[in-house]
């Protein structure tokens, strides 16, 4: 005699399915983690031009994530590359230093034209 595997009788659901179309508590506070991370994105690059490996390492933020972040902020012409560079965490040359102040760029700007 074979015996039934429990929960057999249970309808099945996906875990991401929509009851009476609102969303599952976590992805409500999935959105709000990515807002709050390209928040402080934002907060971090105006303060000064960093690399993505320099801004991880500080906000404890998956690389791809800011990898993310430019991408969406340059589309918008919202964050500049300032300069290629050494990364002072990896020592790897080419490196790109970002910053979503444009006063900042101009300033780097200027003074690369200048040399």
């Amino acid at each position: 005699m074979k015996r039934k595997s429990k929960g057999s009788d249970k309808m099945h659901t996906p875990k991401n399915s929509r009851v009476n179309g609102s969303k599952s508590s976590n992805q409500r506070y999935k959105n709000l983690s990515w807002k709050y991370q390209f928040k402080l994105l934002d907060i971090e690059f105006n303060t000064g031009c960093f690399t993505m490996k320099t801004v991880s390492i500080k906000l404890e933020i998956d690389r791809a994530n800011i990898c993310r972040y430019i991408s969406k902020r340059r589309k918008q012409n919202k964050i500049y590359l300032v300069k290629y560079g050494i990364c002072p965490i990896t020592k790897t040359k080419g490196v790109g230093f970002y910053t979503t102040n444009y006063d900042l760029y101009l300033q780097f700007k200027t003074l690369s034209n200048g040399k």
